[in-house]
């Protein structure tokens, strides 16, 4: 059963202003499906704006809980385990981890305020693969080390890693495919290694110090050569012996 919160309407005002100037945030009203859809689609995509409108429409639900949990201290905990905060088949703790996952400075802000900064630790969980085929294996977390040169570090063995199955895919692609098609996969895989990288550019400028900047363009890199692999082994389902993309 979802508990429905009512929110004054001096309340939606405050939320209102409090978003001017940054991604505007979703209508109360449309608060709910903003969440719900943007949450699944990010989660699939952290390289689409959603991911933008995830953490935006996220800031306006911690205020909301703020604003309830200041009116009503004695509610805090049942506010914190409420389905309405998740609108949607995701919890807080779904959302906990994926803005773990978003990893932006703006999402790491929201992560040490409530309610967010109240729960327990959250990783990321993806999807179970369909029935039959293997698990990919688990991006490292990189995002919740202690210091700048460990988080960089972890984000270029992930990018690493993430190289290394797309060039094992890619061999058994190049193997697999039938020869007539083979010199124009070649030449479109070619065409894409040689541009992947600017769609980085606004996570890396997200950040001032170099150290930061690294980290965020080994992540962004790592998952644009794991969607690449995905997208690669979705379109050649003849490459089902190259290994899973991690």
């Amino acid at each position: 059963m979802r508990v429905r919160i009512s929110v004054p309407a001096w309340a939606v005002g405050a939320l209102l202003v409090a978003s001017a100037g940054a991604q505007p945030a979703p209508p109360p009203d449309q608060l709910c499906p903003s969440i719900d859809e943007d949450f699944q689609l990010c989660s699939r995509d952290l390289l689409s704006g959603n991911c933008g409108e995830f953490v935006a429409a996220a800031e306006t639900l911690a205020q909301l809980y703020q604003i309830q949990a200041a009116e009503s201290p004695e509610r805090g905990e049942m506010l914190l385990t409420s389905n309405w905060w998740g609108c949607g088949s995701a919890t807080l703790i779904d959302m906990k981890a994926l803005l773990g996952r978003i990893g932006t400075p703006r999402a790491q802000a929201l992560l040490a305020a409530e309610p967010f900064q109240r729960l327990p630790a959250a990783e990321w969980q993806a999807a179970p693969p369909p029935s039959g085929q293997p698990a990919p294996a688990v991006a490292p977390d990189c995002v919740n080390l202690p210091t700048p040169p460990e988080q960089a570090a972890c984000a270029e063995r992930e990018l690493a890693g993430a190289r290394a199955a797309y060039q094992a895919a890619l061999a058994a692609c190049q193997a697999e495919v039938a020869p007539g098609l083979r010199d124009q996969f070649v030449q479109t895989e070619q065409a894409w290694q040689a541009g992947v990288g600017p769609e980085c550019d606004p996570d890396v400028l997200e950040y001032s110090d170099p150290m930061l900047q690294n980290f965020a363009r080994s992540r962004c890199l790592a998952e644009a050569v794991r969607e690449r692999t995905r997208s690669m082994l979705a379109a050649h389902p003849e490459c089902a012996g190259a290994p899973p993309a991690r």
